[in-house]
């Protein structure tokens, strides 16, 4: 099986707020400096959500190595697209469980990211197998020196005939950086909806994801976001750090709302654009 691309910057929202009305933070977004606030803490929640996907990806590129090893193929010729040279990886294979140690010191990945602590994965069954699973756990683990905590398990759930797809959750998340610190659970479906017939090629994907997420953001409000309209990825070159269609609608515990567009121009383009509806109030973005 191939390497199932991430499921989602979910809230890939990074929002660096490029919005075209409002250049700073503390502008008005709808008569009120309420709702733009609400949307400038949900950054921290953004970033934690993208630091956690790349947590995703770089699993998902050691697993796909392992997984060819098990099966008796070989692997002389698979480079690690993300881990360095500065992180171990062991395999015990008995124990069902992989080790990838970044040590106490930051190592920088392939990637750009810096990275130290330990990443944990346990599986049970090959990752292609419908009802296989694997549980990451994440050990005094920072990126970028920001902590990360969480446990994260994605299960096979292809139908026989059908198209890969996945069940992913996410328990007892955290990320903490300079701004604060936000926790949350989420729960997922990922469908692989183009680009399962070339396994060796996972640069022609497009990923479908749905779902739900809640939290308590860095202010200690809670908050959940759902998926109103598939959300859509592609994993061609330059094209996969956001999704390129889809809408999500979140809302916290003061009554607040609104929808982010992944796509308001329309035909899926890989521009990072995107759009905040508050009220009646649209509000074009710039997406990291």
């Amino acid at each position: 099986m191939k390497r199932t691309p991430t499921t989602a910057a979910l809230l890939s929202l990074t929002l660096m707020l490029g919005f075209t009305a409002c250049q700073d933070e503390s502008d008005d977004l709808s008569q009120s400096a309420e709702p733009g606030a609400e949307v400038s803490v949900t950054i921290v929640q953004a970033e934690g959500e993208s630091e956690m996907e790349s947590v995703f990806e770089l699993v998902e590129d050691e697993m796909a190595i392992i997984s060819e090893s098990l099966e008796g193929g070989s692997v002389s010729q698979r480079e690690h697209r993300i881990l360095a040279a500065c992180a171990t990886v062991t395999h015990h294979e008995e124990n069902r469980q992989v080790t990838i140690d970044f040590g106490e010191e930051n190592c920088l990945g392939k990637d750009g990211l810096y990275r130290r602590g330990t990443i944990v994965i346990s599986y049970d069954g090959y990752r292609h197998e419908p009802g296989a699973s694997r549980t990451i756990s994440l050990q005094d683990y920072y990126v970028n020196d920001n902590l990360l905590t969480g446990t994260k398990t994605i299960t096979n759930a292809t139908e026989p005939e059908g198209v890969p797809a996945f069940h992913i959750t996410l328990t007892e998340a955290t990320y903490t950086n300079a701004r604060g610190s936000v926790s949350w659970s989420s729960n997922r479906q990922l469908q692989v909806v183009e680009g399962a017939d070339t396994p060796r090629n996972p640069f022609d994907n497009k990923v479908q994801v749905t779902g739900n997420t809640s939290g308590t953001n860095r202010r200690g409000v809670t908050f959940s976001y759902t998926v109103k309209e598939p959300l859509i990825r592609n994993t061609e070159a330059g094209c996969a750090r956001t999704f390129v269609d889809g809408i999500i609608a979140y809302e916290n515990e003061n009554g607040l709302s609104w929808t982010l567009d992944y796509d308001p121009v329309g035909g899926q383009p890989c521009d990072r654009l995107g759009a905040v509806t508050i009220g009646e109030k649209t509000y074009p973005l710039t997406l990291r």
